[in-house]
């Protein structure tokens, strides 16, 4: 097939899709949102990590009594930094940092820690400087103080990335079947005109071209546009 009965093949199936181009418009717009559902989920699971996990290694101030997310720790209140409410003092900073799986809550505003020379001692990191401490780890119970405030946040957050997952099935489940729909009708219109020229073809057509000719060209016509769509 020449160049030029290409481009007239090609703005006939043009014209046969403009027939569905409801169906296959709403096709692409499902699309869209599949993947912009799909493209939200890993949004999602970085805010759950980086505010509710990792987050809650930082420092932590003195909360007053009735401050959502405080944790009590020695008999003293303390609140997250970044929860702190707006215009409270930021007294009696400690920070919350983590040493392989061993926790610590340790005074003052800390940048890094490090395994120390001995048994109960750390390095760690204050204004740039290094300096080595005596230190005592929290236990299992107290470091599930500090997430649990997080906890209904990611239960939140994780039913967000459910349905978004779910969602995107359901748009790509949408697209693809409307696209079939869209392709089916095309076919059954592409058939239907084919039928009709070919009972307005006269009997000398028939004899002088032979079927092997004819029949494999609107074969690979139809199945063409049907891989196309």
């Amino acid at each position: 097939m020449n160049r030029s009965a290409s481009v007239r093949v090609g703005r006939r199936l043009v014209q046969y899709a403009a027939h569905a181009r409801g169906a296959i418009a709403a096709a692409l717009v499902l699309l869209v949102l599949a993947v912009a559902a799909q493209l939200a989920g890993p949004f999602v699971a970085k805010t759950i990590i980086n505010r509710d996990i990792e987050g809650v290694q930082q420092v932590w101030y003195r909360a007053p009594a009735g401050v959502p997310g405080a944790v009590r720790v020695d008999g003293q209140l303390y609140v997250r930094g970044d929860k702190l409410p707006h215009g409270a003092p930021r007294q009696q900073p400690h920070t919350l940092m983590t040493l392989g799986t061993t926790a610590y809550f340790l005074p003052g505003t800390v940048q890094a820690i490090a395994a120390g020379p001995r048994s109960g001692e750390i390095r760690e990191e204050v204004g740039g400087h290094w300096r080595t401490v005596s230190a005592h780890p929290i236990s299992r119970a107290q470091m599930f103080a500090f997430y649990r405030p997080e906890v209904p946040n990611v239960i939140r957050l994780a039913l967000l990335y459910f349905a978004l997952l779910v969602a995107s099935a359901v748009f790509l489940y949408g697209q693809q079947y409307l696209l079939e729909v869209s392709a089916n009708r095309i076919l059954q219109r592409m058939r239907r005109d084919v039928f009709h020229r070919i009972h307005c073809l006269p009997v000398s057509y028939f004899d002088n071209t032979p079927a092997g000719k004819s029949c494999p060209a609107l074969r690979t016509t139809r199945s063409r546009f049907a891989t196309s769509t």
